[in-house]
């Protein structure tokens, strides 16, 4: 998010007493990072997206966003209002913390993949609160730094124990196919079952010497093989 957010575009200490003040210091916010070729083209994007239904998502956040022609590159904007303001929010609380996402006409939907993080990333109450608390913009964006890290190596880890999971069952899997692959090998011989073909399985069954123990090893072996995958898939629930 920090390729996305400038210095320049935030503001922690703003001053608005109502939604179209917030949305105008916003969109200058926006406009200082020099991505927008039309600013008040922008403005309007906005307001229409508003009109379909407000961007105060409630909590104290509202995060305002337009996919327009007037959008160079994409962007974010941001800002804190310690005070609050009316912003018309879902649960009519005062919005404090604002995002406004930026994306071109031809960004397709960048915009909501931005609202995905940014969304994934305040619903920590504690890391919201210390957004709104933050005391320098340089503080503001060391605080979104720690975040990402953290969230990134989090999955990161997830990713690991994934790829360390999937090994173990086919591991798992292989050794019960194997024990089950061993008893019927075992049995087979028990009976003096002589194979008179290269390969073996059902398939041979006419040129066996003793049909029925060899058909009766078969199936304790897959039992002993259904038997193995079950056990051994129990710990990894």
């Amino acid at each position: 998010m920090l390729d996305l957010l400038k210095n320049v575009s935030i503001d922690v200490n703003a001053i608005c007493s109502n939604k179209d003040e917030a949305i105008d210091t916003l969109v200058s916010l926006m406009a200082k990072q020099g991505n927008l070729n039309d600013q008040d083209v922008y403005k309007q994007g906005i307001y229409a997206r508003e009109e379909l239904s407000t961007t105060g998502i409630g909590e104290g956040i509202a995060i305002p966003h337009a996919q327009s022609e007037a959008v160079n590159a994409p962007g974010l904007a941001a800002m804190v209002v310690k005070d609050g303001v009316d912003y018309q929010s879902l649960d009519n609380q005062p919005a404090k913390l604002f995002f406004m996402i930026a994306v071109p006409k031809t960004g397709g939907n960048e915009h909501l993949q931005i609202l995905a993080m940014l969304s994934q990333m305040l619903m920590d109450t504690d890391f919201k609160d210390s957004l709104i608390n933050a005391q320098s913009v340089e503080e503001f964006m060391d605080l979104i730094n720690q975040k990402e890290a953290a969230q990134k190596a989090k999955e990161e880890e997830k990713e690991e124990a994934q790829k360390e999971f999937t090994g173990t069952y086919r591991l798992l899997a292989v050794t019960a196919c194997v024990a089950g692959s061993a008893v019927a090998g075992a049995l087979s011989m028990f009976f003096n079952c002589t194979l008179m073909a290269p390969h073996g399985g059902i398939f041979v069954i006419g040129v066996i010497s003793n049909p029925l123990g060899y058909l009766f090893a078969l199936a304790i072996g897959s039992v002993v093989r259904m038997f193995g995958l079950a056990l051994l898939k129990k710990p990894l629930k």
